[in-house]
């Protein structure tokens, strides 16, 4: 891990803190910095942080794809689980703001839990144009009406929507719509580079009454002009489990492979000798609930609460909402002694505390900075107290609102919803409620190892993946590398 430490860097101005349109602009003064790991300042606009920078590196297939975003191509990237692609977007964005100025990079994503973490915002929130019902025509007369709205469509670059595969084609028509009227161009999204990531074959759109996958959008073909799949898995290392989630992704399933989950069946991982228990994932969110609640309550001892704290620059605005609703932080954090958690940011690669490890509270800090914050001890066997972290919701590199919490939660249970992008070493998975197309390859692929997956019930009538999604999938034009 390389440290960068920054002291005492005066700026005119906190690019958290001023208008996103402002004249007087830092980006190009802060780039050099950015591209070395997250920048912080304070109140008195003054960098005085240190900064941890992981020393993973790009894979070769990830630094082509690299290459495709920073020549300004319009583009779709997308990939297995466990291909890399959350990490590789935080690269590019990062990439991409050093090129262009910072405010000009908007950073979306189609639902909110995926927004906030990649400290984004809704794709919807950017537009400005509420839910997006409505014609196109009235909804672009929404956005010139409105002066913040408008600017952002005119200076916006590079436009970045994470979790594509969640949007509706319907939607992007109409965006591609208001990009060209409001910017008067009518090159394809008005002359924005459009960058989308995600993965079809996992979790489908969300929106009521969806017609369209967002790939079956008129303008998608002149939209992107190169679409690109990464191959090489790094969450399992396992080859007959690689194969049994290709298999799965596509919604097909051979015996061999059926016969490599049903021995899943057999596994225990109740037994534990470090106490963390595996974590079970359910469909539906009141199971997750209910298991929570129910564990933590048989443990003995009184509940010690982290509240969070929410704040906005803005609080009339929906940002504030948004982040209470979509935050993977909860508003409330209840722990006891024994209970078991989950980690929601990356505080320490090297000791393998990262998003989705699993731990168990073996105390609380009794003095210090960090005085009543819990000790979690991490399945890599490394203890570490835990503070508060920031969750932000983002817009053109203004911050509009922010979450400071404890970055746990409870683990007993997740939701498959919530489990995306995760990966979790001890791992239970219940499928019997599952109601979706890839709702069944999203739970098993969290898993790093079939070892640690063990499966409550298990109906091959589940694997699906639609039709459709294999179709554009058949069709959709690699790069070679």
């Amino acid at each position: 891990m390389n440290v960068l430490t920054i002291l005492d860097l005066k700026l005119p101005g906190s690019f958290s803190k001023r208008n996103i349109f402002s004249e007087n602009r830092n980006s190009m003064q802060l780039s050099s910095f950015r591209n070395e790991g997250r920048v912080v300042l304070n109140n008195s606009d003054c960098i005085i942080t240190k900064i941890e920078v992981p020393t993973v590196k790009l894979s070769e297939e990830q630094q082509k794809v690299m290459e495709i975003a920073i020549s300004g191509k319009s583009m779709f990237f997308t990939g297995a689980a466990g291909t890399g692609k959350s990490f590789l977007l935080q690269q590019m964005i990062q990439e991409l703001r050093r090129i262009h100025p910072y405010d000009s990079v908007f950073v979306t994503a189609s639902t909110g839990i995926a927004a906030c973490n990649i400290g984004g915002c809704t794709l919807h929130s950017f537009a400005g144009v509420g839910v997006g019902e409505g014609a196109q025509e009235d909804l672009v007369q929404i956005v010139l009406k409105n002066k913040n709205s408008k600017r952002r469509w005119k200076y916006a670059k590079v436009l970045i929507v994470d979790e594509i595969s969640m949007l509706s084609g319907d939607f992007f028509d109409k965006l591609e719509y208001i990009a060209r009227v409001v910017r008067k161009n009518e090159n394809p999204f008005g002359g924005m580079q459009i960058v989308l990531c995600g993965d079809f074959l996992q979790l489908p759109p969300v929106e009521k009454g969806i017609k369209s996958f967002c790939f079956q959008a008129k303008c998608w073909q002149r939209v992107v002009s190169c679409s690109v799949e990464l191959k090489k898995v790094f969450r399992q290392n396992e080859q007959s489990f690689v194969t049994v989630l290709n298999e799965l992704r596509v919604g097909k399933i051979s015996t061999k492979s059926l016969e490599v989950l049903s021995r899943c069946k057999s596994n225990d991982l109740s037994n534990s000798k470090d106490g963390i228990r595996p974590t079970i994932l359910y469909p539906l969110k009141a199971d997750v609930e209910s298991e929570n609640i129910q564990q933590l309550n048989l443990l003995r001892g009184d509940s010690i609460v982290f509240k969070a704290e929410d704040s906005s620059k803005f609080p009339n605005s929906s940002f504030l909402s948004q982040l209470q609703k979509s935050c993977a932080a909860p508003q409330e954090l209840k722990l006891k002694l024994n209970a078991q958690v989950i980690l929601l940011r990356n505080l320490n690669f090297d000791k393998g505390c990262v998003n989705g490890a699993r731990g168990v509270i073996v105390g609380f800090e009794e003095e210090g900075k960090h005085a009543g914050f819990p000790i979690v001890k991490f399945s890599s066997g490394h203890t570490l107290t835990i503070g508060p972290e920031e969750w932000n919701i983002e817009l053109g590199g203004s911050i509009m609102a922010t979450r400071k919490q404890v970055p746990l939660n409870l683990a007993w249970a997740l939701s498959v919803h919530k489990s995306q992008g995760m990966t979790i070493e001890k791992l239970v998975v219940s499928l019997e409620k599952s109601f979706e197309y890839g709702m069944a390859y999203v739970a098993l692929s969290r898993a790093t190892s079939l070892q640690g997956l063990q499966l409550l019930d298990f109906d091959p009538r589940v694997i699906r993946a639609h039709p459709k999604v294999l179709e554009f999938y058949s069709t959709l034009q690699n790069i070679s590398w």
